[in-house]
């Protein structure tokens, strides 16, 4: 049986005993976590880990700070979402040019339970990426795709599994199941009991394309 796809968290704290507490908090939650403690470490591991959310402290003791961090990551992969960990909660929202959109920022000083800091994250899944109306035209939902998302949803439509999609890609099935998981979330498939999200994902794709073939 395949593992479940897990929402992925790069966790960016340079204070040793925050970072643990908090990275253990985080993995015992369901998330799976990797912990650096600056910038530049983080913007090692973006590509690789491809996370889902970035949570970050803002005074990181060096430069880039969160801020920047969040900013630049966020330039790299429009879809991450981005939480501020942060005691300086009035940074994440002052200065020229440092604007996140759709940035959460949770005080550390007031934090007292997991609870916020996981619903935090969930409210940090950026708009667009993850609940977009079912009423928007089909062509535009599928034209937010990105091209590597375009390529699964043609081979979801063409009938391949996730294995099969894995090995025509070249890709982990863990990274195949979070592309499908993504391409649910912004043709608005993914929360809807009533149908199956894989044959409504097709659907969308064969109405506007035709049938692809298997290759």
């Amino acid at each position: 049986m395949p593992e479940r796809w897990k929402r992925r968290v790069l966790f960016v704290e340079d204070q040793r005993i925050m970072s643990v507490l908090v990275g253990e908090l985080l993995t015992n939650a369901g998330f799976e976590v990797v912990t650096v403690s600056s910038a530049a470490d983080a913007l090692d591991r973006l590509d690789g880990f491809d996370p889902d959310v970035l949570v970050t402290d803002i005074e990181l003791g060096s430069r880039p700070d969160g801020v920047e961090l969040a900013m630049i990551a966020r330039s790299l992969a429009p879809h991450l979402g981005v939480v501020f960990l942060t005691s300086f909660t009035r940074a994440a929202r002052s200065g020229p040019g440092r604007t996140v959109t759709d940035a959460v920022t949770v005080d550390k000083l007031t934090l007292t339970d997991s609870s916020e800091l996981i619903a935090a994250i969930d409210a940090s899944v950026r708009p667009g990426t993850a609940t977009l109306p079912m009423e928007a035209p089909e062509d535009e939902l599928i034209a937010r795709l990105t091209p590597h998302q375009r390529r699964i949803l043609s081979l979801i439509a063409a009938g391949l599994s996730n294995l099969e999609i894995a090995e025509r890609s070249g890709a982990s099935v863990r990274a195949v199941e979070r592309s499908i998981s993504r391409v649910f979330d912004t043709l608005g498939v993914s929360h809807v009991s009533a149908i199956n999200p894989r044959v409504a994902a097709a659907n969308r794709y064969s109405r506007l394309f035709g049938h692809p073939p298997a290759e």
